[in-house]
This record gives C-alpha cells, structure tokens and sequence, in this order.
C-alpha cells in the first residue's frame, strides 16, 4: 500500500509539474516528487499505524524468547 501511494503521488507531481512548467520539469521535478511520495507515505501511517506482532512486548518487535 506504501509503495502504490508512493508511486501515485510521486508520478502525479511529475505530471502536473510537466504541464505546468514544460521538459525543463522531468530535469527538476524528481526531489519534489521524492518529497510528494514520502509525504503521502508520512501521512498514510500516521492514519493507519502498524501494529505490533503477536509477540512483542514492551517497545520490541523481536521475540527475545
């Protein structure tokens, strides 16, 4: 779900950053569309926090035992 958000967000700041400014936007588009992709990610696990496994406890993820 991550990467598919990444992608869209991501591919769709290249497209309107090449409608709007022209080729010159596939040269300096892609940190703005790194930064669309890691937001859009930011804000997806903030509304949807993993959750721990079964097993963990305390603020591990490892089963120790």
């Amino acid at each position: 779900m991550l990467g598919v958000a990444y992608l869209v967000f991501a591919g769709w700041t290249m497209y309107r950053g090449y409608q709007k400014w022209g080729p010159n936007w596939l040269l300096l588009g892609p940190p703005f569309a790194l930064a669309a992709g890691l937001i859009a990610e930011g804000m997806i696990l903030r509304a949807i926090p993993p959750k721990l496994a079964a097993h963990a406890e305390g603020n591990t993820w490892l089963n120790l035992k």
